[in-house]
This record gives C-alpha cells, structure tokens and sequence, in this order.
C-alpha cells in the first residue's frame, strides 16, 4: 500500500513538472516596446505571446505577432530589434493599400484596427507577397511607417519571434 502511495505521488510531481515545464518554453508575456500598435496593444502592458507558433501553419491575417528586424538609424545606442505588428497578408496573397486602408486579394482587410488619429493616406500598388514571408502592417500606421513592411517590404517567417494571444 505504501509503495503504491510513493509511486502515485512520484507520478503528480511528474505530471507537476512536465505542465510546469511545458509552460515555460510554451508561453510568455512580452511588453511592446513602442508606439508600434498603440491604441490597439499599449506599451506600457504585457502581452501573453506564444512563442512556438511561429510558423506558417499557426499564422494567419489578423494576427498580431512579435518579429525581429534590425532598423538601420533607430536612436544612437539603441539596442531594440523586437517589434510587433499585425499579419496583413500571407505568402500568395494580393495586397495593396488605398488611401490608407488595407486590401487583401481585393477585399478590404480593416476591421476597425486602425482609428483615424493614427491612420495615413498612403496607398501603393498591388503585389504578390513572396514564398515564406508574411506583410506586416503597425495599427498606429502613422509611427510605424518606418518599423513594418512598408518601409523593409516583406518580413521573413524566421523573423517571426512570437504571435500575441488574442
């Protein structure tokens, strides 16, 4: 009867470790760095992010991911390379921008993500996003002209360092 008691208890500590460990290398929290997509997300919050859904199979328009960039003349002795931003289109798809709103494949991608105070007029013709990269757009367009894809074109998936939980 003891030994079985042991062996029950040695299984929930393992049970215990294994969740715990899963966890750990599973999910995160991660603080925007910037104005990257403020109102949406503010910088001053943690975000709860998934760090292994980084690939294609887990990515989708819409989401909102965390990717790695180095930015060319971003503040003497700046160390930041992590910026987040929202998918707005995948590999294969058509997008293009209008006086400031996003299409994909000739739909109109918005959907209340960007408010008019940081919202832009640009537009830019339609293209084809290339085999393993995605296009990722900041909803406060205004700040983020510099930091997503329409300033370093499309961002490969290996950049992809975590998708936000929604």
């Amino acid at each position: 009867m003891e030994a079985t008691s042991r062996y029950i208890k040695t299984a929930i500590l393992f049970a215990l470790i294994w969740v715990a460990t899963y966890f750990w290398t599973s999910c995160g929290y991660r603080r925007p760095g910037g104005l990257d997509m403020a109102p949406t997300l503010p910088s001053d919050k943690f975000q709860w992010i998934l760090p292994k859904e980084t690939g294609l199979e887990h990515l989708g328009n819409s989401d909102v991911v965390f990717f790695d960039y180095q930015v060319v003349g971003v503040g003497a002795g700046s160390d930041r390379t992590a910026y987040v931003g929202r998918i707005m289109g995948m590999p294969g798809e058509r997008v293009k921008m209008e006086k400031g709103e996003a299409f994909i494949n000739g739909t109109k991608a918005e959907a209340g993500f960007v408010i008019g105070s940081v919202k832009t007029e640009e537009s830019y013709e339609e293209f084809v996003v290339p085999r393993d990269t995605v296009w990722i757009l900041m909803d406060n367009r205004k700040w983020g002209v510099r930091y997503d894809s329409r300033a370093h074109g499309p961002i490969g998936i290996g950049a992809i360092l975590a998708k936000v939980k929604k």
